[in-house]
């Protein structure tokens, strides 16, 4: 069977343009094919919760880990922070973690001083870090400053990516669903500033 040179030049464009097609709002993203989301990595260091909403004003949360390779992924996203949040804390009086984006708690990978497990209950430390080098989760104070990487879905559906056009999103006015109770925070987004009540980690 005898192909034309400009069958096969196209094919290999086709190809190409398939693989290199960034599923991921842009180059600052990173893609996993693991998880089928979207990464991005911001060194400044800062509790929990400001970490958390710099997420939510971009669609996204704090990382929700759920096998080994999603970990393996995040662990190494973060090198260059040491230690990041992760999208894990226990919520009010609750003893139970629950994930930012409301996923389910299916995978954990706790440091050995936790013996690999879920650490046991401490009011002062609520919420959890990974530590990039060892890829072990430590349940840390919410206030203590580590990196933030978010999270968010990637567009297109797996294996058919489109190179996503360019957007403005338009912010959310609801605020996201852990905050309540009687605190407050203010943040601003395109020169808005919004006032919501949160709830204690």
């Amino acid at each position: 069977m005898v192909y034309s040179k400009e069958l096969l030049a196209a094919c290999l464009i086709a190809v190409v343009a398939l693989v290199s097609a960034n599923p991921c709002p842009d180059e600052t993203w990173r893609y996993s094919p693991h998880s089928h989301k979207c990464y991005k990595l911001y060194n400044e260091k800062t509790g929990w919760v400001v970490g958390e909403f710099k997420c939510a004003f971009q669609g996204a949360h704090h990382p929700s880990i759920h096998s080994p390779e999603e970990n393996q992924f995040v662990s190494e996203l973060a090198r260059r922070a040491d230690v990041i949040w992760i999208g894990i804390a226990q919520f009010g009086t609750s003893q139970d973690y629950v994930w930012s984006d409301h996923t389910g708690y299916d995978f954990e990978t706790w440091h050995s001083k936790h013996s690999y497990r879920k650490p046991k209950y401490n009011k002062g430390r609520k919420c959890a870090k990974l530590d990039s080098v060892t890829g072990t989760w430590m349940q840390s104070c919410c206030k203590v400053p580590a990196a933030t990487i978010c999270e968010k879905p990637a567009e297109g559906p797996r294996g058919n990516y489109q190179t996503p056009t360019t957007t403005t999103p338009t912010p959310s006015t609801t605020a996201p669903w852990w905050l309540s109770s009687d605190n407050t925070a203010a943040v601003t987004n395109n020169n808005e500033v919004r006032r919501f009540r949160f709830r204690r980690l």
